[in-house]
């Protein structure tokens, strides 16, 4: 008797445990669900930085949007789902995202030559890199030699950025308004919003902490960048 009474209870728990998982399958995803993403990886580690945007745009277009600023929650599932493998704490994910949101009040040229503390030829390098969506031969332009290590560091990876959107990232939109990308005196007077957030968001975090932070930059500006090419 007693070991059908135990049978009867755990047949009891298990049909209770499978409810509650087919019920937990049917609720709403959001990114926000820590529950969920917490400690899961990328389906496919990126290579590039335009890689990992794409992991995030993936994972925001199907879940939604995370609430700004990002809490330490889930902005470590924004950097899992993401595929990157740096040490950066949330404190310099929410600073890039502010600077972002002055780079777009400002525009390309106000917020680089207002807002940074790069040599001329840097700023003006930077201008002409989202203005040209890369610049071919960088470290070849007159005066790159002469600049220090970490501007010339800072250069080459923005060139890198640049190009991997471009070539991945044919059909983005121009947009003209939202994010003040219009540079005059350029063959691509309108660069995409998504290129040009990428590229402001690398250089936002290389200034803040090095290569990974530029890295997550890249991504931050990129989906910055989209949600202004797309609204």
């Amino acid at each position: 008797m007693k070991i059908v009474k135990t049978l009867g209870i755990v047949l009891i728990l298990s049909c209770f445990i499978t409810a509650c998982s087919e019920e937990n399958q049917q609720e709403p995803i959001t990114i926000e669900s820590q529950s969920l993403f917490d400690n899961k990886r990328a389906a496919k580690a990126p290579t590039t930085t335009y890689d990992a945007y794409l992991n995030v745009k993936e994972a925001i277009e199907t879940h939604g949007m995370p609430t700004l600023p990002l809490d330490r929650g889930s902005f470590h599932e924004l950097l899992s789902l993401s595929g990157i493998d740096a040490e950066v704490d949330t404190k310099s994910a929410n600073l890039i995202l502010d600077e972002l949101f002055v780079f777009q009040e400002l525009g390309v040229v106000t917020y680089i030559q207002e807002k940074t503390n790069f040599s001329e030829l840097t700023k003006d390098l930077i201008i002409k890199i989202i203005a040209e969506e890369s610049v071919e031969g960088i470290d070849e332009v007159e005066g790159f030699a002469s600049l220090k290590r970490d501007e010339q560091e800072l250069l080459r990876h923005l060139n890198t950025v640049a190009l991997e959107f471009k070539e991945g990232a044919a059909g983005f939109g121009r947009s003209s308004g939202p994010c003040g990308t219009y540079i005059s005196g350029y063959h691509h007077s309108y660069a995409p919003c998504t290129t040009a957030g990428a590229i402001m968001g690398s250089s936002i975090g290389m200034s803040l902490c090095g290569i990974p932070c530029g890295i997550l930059g890249g991504v931050l500006g990129g989906l910055f960048g989209h949600w202004l090419d797309t609204k």
